[in-house]
């Protein structure tokens, strides 16, 4: 039986005020994402607009656990994991969430004899490969 791929994901606020400037309070939304979601955008960890203003930063939730870089000088990302009951929720100024399994899985690994890492370039060769060329789950 074929796993279940992701649901049609779910666009999140508008990334144009952030040209100017201008997000507001308005302009957040608390997301949570459980074990079979997938995100990314522009988000914090915090209890409201006021303990995240300074913070908003690119993250990315995968699998029950979400990250961030905060953006208030702090040198280490923040993160939060699934555990029990308990369920990551970023606030979140723009971005995507989706639902369900990926359908596909992809592994990278470098040469031997060039241990150097360039995602630009293995992203781009992913994108070329054709579908029945990679494993189903």
């Amino acid at each position: 039986m074929r796993s279940r791929s992701f649901d049609p994901c779910r666009v999140m606020g508008n990334s144009s005020p952030l040209e100017r400037g201008e997000y507001r309070e308005a302009n957040m939304t608390a997301v949570s994402f459980p074990e079979a979601t997938f995100g990314l955008g522009l988000g914090a960890f915090g209890s409201d607009f006021a303990d995240c203003r300074d913070r908003f930063g690119e993250f990315l939730a995968v699998a029950g656990a979400a990250g961030y870089l905060p953006t208030d000088g702090a040198s280490a990302p923040d993160y939060l994991l699934s555990a029990g009951s308990f369920v990551p929720e970023v606030r979140v100024l723009y971005g995507i969430r989706c639902e369900g399994q990926f359908a596909q899985l992809a592994r990278f690994e470098a040469a031997k004899e060039n241990r150097a890492f360039r995602s630009a370039k293995s992203s781009t060769r992913a994108l070329r490969l054709p579908a029945r060329t990679l494993p189903r789950s």
